[in-house]
């Protein structure tokens, strides 16, 4: 799961197996794996651009796995600072 919030645009569809959540406050753009075939994985393609021509922001990073046959799932949660410019994209920290 990949959650961002502020003014953000996202130029591409997303394109299946990933779903699209949106609210006033954030973008959810997910993925979910098959229990079936725990090692499969996907990536996401696209572009994001900021709405202004200069944005800071961040985004979150989600990841669970399935927890083995009869296990819980193990969870982390990432946060990754951007600075989005339409001069000079890049990342950076703050």
């Amino acid at each position: 799961k990949i959650i961002h919030y502020g003014d953000i645009s996202l130029v591409d569809a997303i394109p299946s197996p990933w779903h699209l959540h949106e609210t006033d406050r954030e973008t959810i753009v997910q993925w979910s794996g098959n229990r079936s075939n725990p090692l499969t994985g996907n990536v996401l393609p696209g572009k994001l651009i900021p709405r202004g021509n200069s944005v800071y922001t961040y985004f979150e990073f989600e990841v669970s796995d399935f927890g083995g046959e009869f296990g819980s799932p193990n969870t982390i949660t990432k946060r990754l600072n951007v600075h989005l410019t339409h001069y000079h994209p890049g990342v950076s920290s703050f």
